[in-house]
């Protein structure tokens, strides 16, 4: 069976990425040929759709990084990462909409995981994309797709409640997505976790790669990642940590450290799995410290215009029991303790629930 994959392709983001992935290899165990779809936008209109991309990035990453040559070489990592493992298929459309172009039959038509339905970052095109609107109803399924956001603006109600309504089958990412599914349709929708964590922790070593930091350095080191801001007082208490237990500190997103800021997805799971102790605000940071049995504390996103990013993560999170792991409920001298037996139980609760969904919407059973 022919499964076309939609999501977001984003050469600067490493969820993104790992998701995409993760649900590629989820229906390559289902017996399924997938492949993920991506639309190019036609050379002539190269230069808007670069700007569009710039924009979306900035919300992640300041402009002035991404303008410099580094972040070039990140992007170029993620690209290589994309062509080495994952399936593609990429349609040429001068409004970067799949409804211009003409497709592959496929026998159905999967949305997700990621943010696909955030409308921070939907337009027109990339709305008609995320929503299937190009598919037949039947063929349309979602995945443990996000909206991102606790509550979609009024604007973006309507064509949401209409769209939604056609779908085969909807799962989402987290609790506050099932609610706005619930209260723009009426239908009870299922919460299954990231597809990320369909995958065990020697499935993803597979395609990890020695980080090169990591093969110049042999110390021991906190790794921070923290897609929004840091304020000084939390840049201090992390930094308390590391005194205190001999500890060097990585941020992931410090331009200054050009091979830790330049690492691809493949060695971001290297950094993650090596790590004494991860400190962020990022889903997937998140998922991967679990499935590498990592010490991590989870802290609060503040970043303007990116509504409830939290919500996920507390779903994540209490789905799995670890609620403990959040910043400012945890005893400083439980930090380093990683005992996940509970959690892991209640992971393979999760993964069979999503196996089950899956079959049931592709008319497996």
């Amino acid at each position: 069976m022919k499964t076309a994959i939609i999501t977001i392709t984003d050469f600067s983001n490493i969820g993104n990425r790992l998701q995409n992935y993760a649900v590629q290899q989820v229906l390559l165990q289902m017996n399924q040929e997938p492949k993920s779809l991506r639309v190019r936008i036609d050379m002539n209109v190269h230069k808007r759709f670069k700007q569009q991309i710039r924009r979306i990035c900035s919300i992640i990453l300041p402009k002035t990084l991404y303008r410099k040559k580094p972040a070039s070489v990140r992007f170029t990592l993620f690209e290589q990462f994309t062509r080495k493992y994952i399936l593609e298929k990429i349609y040429v459309d001068k409004n970067n909409s799949f409804c211009d172009v003409k497709m592959d039959k496929f026998d159905y038509y999967i949305v997700g995981s990621d943010q696909v339905w955030n409308p921070n970052y939907l337009e027109t095109n990339l709305f008609n994309n995320y929503l299937l609107t190009f598919a037949t109803p039947e063929k349309r399924i979602s995945y443990a797709a996000s909206f991102g956001v606790s509550e979609l603006p009024e604007e973006w109600k309507k064509c949401f409640a209409e769209e939604l309504s056609k779908f085969k089958a909807i799962s989402v990412r987290e609790d506050a997505g099932a609610k706005i599914i619930k209260e723009l349709t009426g239908r009870d929708v299922e919460v299954l976790i990231d597809p990320t964590m369909m995958l065990n922790a020697d499935t993803w070593r597979q395609i990890s790669k020695k980080a090169r930091v990591r093969k110049r350095e042999k110390k021991s080191y906190i790794l921070k990642y923290f897609l929004g801001d840091q304020s000084e007082e939390r840049k201090k208490y992390i930094q308390s940590i590391a005194d205190k237990n001999g500890l060097e500190v990585y941020d992931l997103l410090d331009i200054r450290y050009r091979e830790i800021y330049t690492a691809g997805p493949d060695e971001f799971l290297d950094l993650i799995d090596h790590a004494a102790l991860i400190c962020t605000d990022s889903f997937h940071a998140t998922t991967f410290s679990i499935l590498f049995a990592k010490p991590f504390l989870v802290m609060n996103r503040e970043q303007e215009g990116m509504g409830n990013m939290g919500s996920r993560i507390i779903t994540l999170l209490s789905k799995l029991h670890l609620e403990r792991r959040i910043s400012g409920k945890i005893e400083e001298n439980q930090i380093f303790e990683c005992d996940y037996h509970e959690a892991y139980q209640a992971l393979e609760k999760e993964r069979e629930k999503a196996y089950t969904f899956l079959k049931k919407a592709m008319s497996l059973e």
